[in-house]
């Protein structure tokens, strides 16, 4: 088979995106669930570890395929979330939104795949223009806002990336994707583009601006492309890299506040992706086999948990048009099928044994202990899991499917979802299930080889105290009325007030002392002006006309005075 064959599950979500904008509308759903199925048989077929593509352009030799088993992995797991993200959306007859997801997914395999920069940073501006289309086509002007400033970011990380990869190709000659030392600046540029992309500190609040505001399809699939990829790319150029690991800490770190106390709780999901990203970042730094090993895993489980509450939460805005915490309640016995798949994705994003997610963090975390990292910040970030606890099963699983109705909904009828998108729920906590109740699965997958077990006792036992021992102490808190808020909760800032200051209310001040500036200079000017044009100046005469005669005489007077001057220097 050619080798260019290696690139038709690309073309496959290529040509499903122009079938989808050619055929009658009502076929969109169609297409939108038949591509993901035809190209993963495809990609079974002819993508193996090692197989690879050369194309001579120009004076270099490109290699836009170059599989290994992360990417191997990763093409296989965008393919799950295509079908998934299709499987929910196929209700909705909307043509941007259909072709859009395989637009975006088609992005994301191509940048696992690539083994040249040329051909990454072309894939990644394809998953920047398809996620930002997922954001607008929503099509309200919240949405319109949001899309464009994730544009701005996703362009912004575009630009950098772009740049140190010219200056590394300069310095290096080397085209080919791999490991880049962070000693000069083409290394910081390639980590700044990165980190904008997983969602750093300071650069993040496109992510948790842009997710909660998007379409339909968007919160179905975006939580599994755009900060996966960055992360995957962090795991290929700074695997090991000590600065990730601080980095990393205060990603976990900084979203806790807002997960606790925000109302909206598609921004609670939102901020809670920083968190498992944060983690994620400090085992890219530390960067052993096993470490890389659970970051992979991980990047899995959490599209899987992830995607499975935000297709709750876009059903709940659907119905309710509204994903206030204190707007809802009680929602399980009107939905039990996706009262189930959310009680099981917020277990998992606790990494409860019995999960896939137990296997994956506990592999980032004995990689983490076994690290120089200093024992206090390993113990911060073992604690994450009891914020999960806090935010995942008492905001999200309890306070919305599994209490008492408390909103008022009680009175009123509530349709139950359509069963297509519940298939599309039920999916991905299956996956959740089997890989937890089966961790051997999960060995096979682990793409750097690492050996560490974490599924024994003392681990299963170690997690179930601490979960358990947090939830006791939960409970006796509230019993004392001092649990977490359940209305009007107070609304913490985040950077945007940074960027906001940057870009709007400093320029609107500058402008502000840039009149003002002008106007005090320009003021005598003008008096002056004025007073130059009064009838009573003067030498108002010399404004006017002068008659030719008048003209003649000055002529005369100043060519003598030429002549004398001219007289006296010799």
């Amino acid at each position: 088979m050619s080798e260019w064959s290696l690139l038709l599950p690309f073309f496959i979500f290529l040509s499903g995106v122009g079938l989808i904008w050619l055929l009658p509308k009502r076929l969109s759903w169609v297409i939108s669930v038949l591509t993901p199925l035809i190209s993963g048989w495809v990609a079974w077929q002819v993508l193996q570890p090692g197989v690879q593509l050369n194309v001579a352009f120009m004076d270099y030799l490109l290699n836009p395929v170059h599989v290994d088993p992360l990417g191997l992995m990763m093409v296989g797991l965008f393919h799950i979330a295509a079908f998934i993200g299709a499987l929910f959306i196929s209700p909705i007859q909307d043509r941007l939104q259909h072709g859009a997801l395989l637009a975006y997914l088609a992005g994301g395999i191509g940048v696992v795949m690539a083994g040249d920069w040329l051909s990454f940073f072309v894939f990644f501006e394809i998953i920047a223009l398809s996620g930002a289309a997922l954001v607008l086509a929503r099509r309200d002007e919240v949405a319109t806002q949001a899309g464009i400033r994730y544009f701005v970011f996703q362009v912004a990380a575009g630009v950098t990336v772009l740049a140190g990869i010219l200056l590394h190709a300069n310095q290096t000659g080397d085209w080919s994707v791999g490991p880049v030392a962070l000693t000069g600046w083409a290394g910081w540029l390639l980590l700044l583009g990165f980190g904008i992309k997983t969602g750093f500190p300071l650069v993040h609040i496109w992510l948790v601006d842009a997710y909660p505001k998007a379409s339909i399809a968007g919160l179905a699939v975006l939580v599994a492309v755009t900060t996966k990829v960055g992360v995957l790319a962090l795991m290929r150029t700074f695997p090991g890299e000590g600065a990730l690991i601080p980095i990393g800490v205060v990603m976990a770190l900084w979203p806790i506040a807002y997960v606790l106390t925000e109302n909206n709780l598609r921004r609670v999901l939102a901020y809670s992706m920083m968190v498992q990203l944060g983690l994620m970042v400090v085992a890219v730094g530390v960067g052993t086999p096993t470490a890389l090993d659970g970051v992979a895993l991980h990047i899995v489980m959490d599209v899987f948990f992830k995607m499975t509450l935000f297709m709750a939460m876009a059903l709940i805005f659907v119905h309710f048009n509204t994903t206030n915490a204190d707007r809802l309640g009680g929602l399980a016995k009107h939905w039990p099928v996706i009262g189930v798949c959310v009680v099981v994705a917020v277990l998992a994003n606790i990494a409860l044994p019995l999960t896939g997610a137990f296997i994956s963090k506990k592999l980032m975390l004995s990689a983490i202990e076994t690290s120089e990292l200093p024992h206090i910040l390993y113990w911060v970030l073992v604690s994450l899991s009891v914020v999960g606890l806090l935010y995942g099963w008492v905001r999200i699983a309890w306070r919305v499917f599994l209490s008492g109705d408390q909103s008022g909904m009680g009175s009123t009828r509530i349709p139950n979802a359509p069963g297509v998108q519940q298939l599309a729920l039920m999916i991905p906590v299956a996956l959740l299930l089997i890989t937890g109740i089966w961790p051997g699965l999960l060995d096979d997958l682990r793409p750097y080889g690492s050996a560490t077990e974490v599924f024994t006792s003392k681990k299963i036992l170690a997690q179930l105290v601490m979960l358990g021992s947090a939830g006791l102490v939960y409970w006796v808190l509230s019993r004392f009325g001092l649990g977490l808020p359940r209305m009007y909760e107070p609304k913490l800032y985040d950077v945007e007030v940074i960027y906001r200051f940057l870009l709007v209310t400093l320029p609107a001040q500058i402008r502000h002392a840039w009149s003002a500036g002008v106007n005090v200079v320009r003021a005598p000017i003008v008096r002056g002006a004025q007073w130059i044009g009064h009838p009573k100046w003067p030498l108002q005469h010399l404004g006017q006309s002068w008659p030719i005669g008048a003209m003649a005489l000055w002529a005369a007077l100043i060519f003598a005075v030429l002549l004398v001057l001219g007289i006296l220097n010799r």
